[in-house]
């Protein structure tokens, strides 16, 4: 299934508040079983995704959930925001809402 760039977003933020950091990460890297040893913790690696979803587009596609209340904004004060821009986009969490949720399972359905 090929998801849109706004569908992974969400799936990424569907459970727990993430950063754009973490969203980039899950959306565009994947775990690498190579040289991977179930003793050694640190025997494996992540490695780009063929999704072929850049930082830009992620960026943009937040910015249009949270501005479209399909996605929470909260800073590290704990305070909401409804709309998102320049460097707030940094120091966001980031958390579907219900309604994100919603069209996620409805879009993926």
């Amino acid at each position: 299934m090929n998801l849109t760039v706004e569908q992974e977003v969400l799936n990424a933020a569907s459970d727990d508040w993430e950063s754009l950091e973490q969203i980039y990460r899950s959306v565009c890297l994947e775990f690498s079983a190579e040289n991977y040893v179930p003793d050694d913790p640190s025997a494996y690696y992540w490695r780009e995704s063929n999704r072929g979803i850049s930082l830009a587009q992620l960026a943009n596609a937040t910015i249009q959930l949270v501005n479209n209340g399909l996605l929470h904004a909260r800073l590290e004060d704990g305070a909401f925001l409804s709309n998102v821009s320049g460097n707030q986009l940094w120091q966001c969490w980031f958390k579907a809402t219900d309604a994100g949720r919603k069209v996620l399972v409805d879009e993926t359905a």
